[in-house]
């Protein structure tokens, strides 16, 4: 009778560690669907967004992002060739600076002659309400305009390839500028490494004359 209960006893733990095992299967599985599908939305949403964030910096355009694993010197950046039939109109590039409270995510539009078309504040969530949030703000961005590698930050009464800061966020407004300026450093890089480098040719230079 003992060994009746014993064995019983036994294997009704047995049985729960199976129904447990089985159970932790099931939600691991559920749970591994799941996040794909999220994985995927998150993914499809991402590419939506920076979709419509370069169309409204160059509209109207093909958007073909770069392969810069063979370029060593391009670190955290995105750049993308952006073409109208089969003329390529500009170049835009994705970067990120430390800001006050975080990151600052900006996406730079660039022509072919290496000028700012355009500005777009991806992220700047983690900066102070109301002074380093007004980053994103037309008014400071648009400032960034024709500007050329090597924007500076003042307080005000900015000239030539300047930008004022905004009011009480020079840090939110230096990391601004800091990615712009990246972006138009990794694309310099990325335009050397593309372009064909002319081979030097010698000419000789003595003058043969006849005897």
């Amino acid at each position: 009778m003992n060994s009746i209960l014993f064995f019983k006893k036994y294997f009704d733990v047995f049985k729960a560690i199976i129904v447990l095992t089985v159970v932790c299967l099931v939600i691991s599985a559920a749970l591994a669907v799941t996040n794909n599908i999220t994985k995927d939305k998150i993914a499809e949403m991402e590419r939506a967004s920076a979709t419509a964030a370069m169309e409204a910096l160059i509209p109207n355009g093909e958007y073909t992002k770069t392969d810069l694993s063979n370029i060593k010197e391009i670190e955290n950046a995105d750049i993308y060739t952006v073409s109208k039939g089969d003329t390529t109109v500009g170049y835009i590039v994705t970067t990120a600076a430390k800001g006050y409270g975080g990151d600052v995510k900006v996406m730079t539009a660039v022509s072919s002659d290496k000028k700012v078309i355009g500005v777009n504040i991806l992220s700047a969530a983690d900066e102070t309400p109301g002074l380093g949030q007004n980053a994103t703000k037309p008014d400071f961005y648009n400032q960034f305009k024709n500007k050329t590698s090597g924007v500076t930050v003042v307080k005000n009464g900015a000239e030539n390839n300047e930008i004022n800061a905004v009011t009480g966020a020079t840090i939110t407004s230096r990391a601004v500028t800091n990615a712009v300026n990246e972006a138009l450093g990794q694309l310099e890089v990325y335009l050397n490494s593309i372009t064909p480098v002319t081979p030097e040719i010698e000419f000789d230079m003595e003058v043969q004359y006849e005897e």
